[in-house]
Parts: structure tokens; C-alpha cells; sequence
């Protein structure tokens, strides 16, 4: 008889409080989709940067890239180890967009695991 009435996928309560939660917050969570637009941008147009770097654009708070003649999961297990986490999916990297430290940061990590450069490259 439940199972009639049940929805398709169910919800825990946990993600049924945090879904609450956005919703109370909606005004300041809101505010920060602009920076986090333009945090993507200004990591996008650096990453866009490395040659050995393919990167897709995104609408989304996270971007995709393949890096060229790498083992993606060595990779990843390189920039997690340079304190930056990145999510191996689909045959490339997910990235989330953060702060701007967050980002230099990643930016300089990806730098430091290629062996680059000594220099990192700025965000726009």
C-alpha cells in the first residue's frame, strides 16, 4: 500500500533538513552565484592558459578538464597530495569553483604537479 503512494526516490532526512536549510538561506546563498560565476570565469580563462590543459566551458560551480599525456587518477593523487581535491569522472577532472585562494591555490597545484613552472599564473 506504501508503495503506491511513495515518491520515486527517496529522501533522507538529512537531505530533506539541508533542502530546508537552502531554503531559509536562499537570499544569502543566492548572493554568492555572481562570484562564483565569475571565480569559474577567471579559472576557466587561466586553465584555458596550459596547453596540455583541454577544458570544457560550464554554466555550472565546477569545471571539466582532461590534461593531455597524463594518468588523470595519478594526477588527481597529485594535486590531492599539494591539498587540492578533484574529482576523477567521465575520464577527466571535476573541479569546483571556490574562493579565490581556493582557486590560485588549484591553479598553482595543477602548476606545481605538471612541473610547469616556478611561476604561477595569476587569475585574470
Amino acid at each position: 500500500v506504501l508503495e503506491a503512494i511513495r515518491l520515486p526516490y527517496n529522501l533522507p532526512m538529512f537531505s530533506q533538513w539541508a533542502v530546508q536549510l537552502a531554503l531559509d538561506f536562499a537570499e544569502e546563498l543566492l548572493a554568492e552565484v555572481p562570484v562564483i560565476m565569475q571565480e569559474r570565469d577567471r579559472l576557466f580563462e587561466a586553465l584555458v592558459q596550459i596547453p596540455e590543459v583541454q577544458i570544457w566551458p560550464s554554466q555550472t560551480n565546477f569545471l571539466y578538464l582532461r590534461v593531455k599525456g597524463w594518468d588523470l587518477k595519478r594526477l588527481q593523487q597529485e594535486w590531492l597530495n599539494q591539498g587540492t581535491c578533484a574529482r576523477y569522472t567521465g575520464g577527466g577532472l571535476r573541479l569546483t569553483v571556490g574562493t579565490p585562494e581556493e582557486n590560485q591555490r588549484s591553479l598553482w597545484n595543477l602548476q606545481q604537479a605538471l612541473h610547469l613552472t616556478q611561476q604561477p599564473l595569476p587569475l585574470a
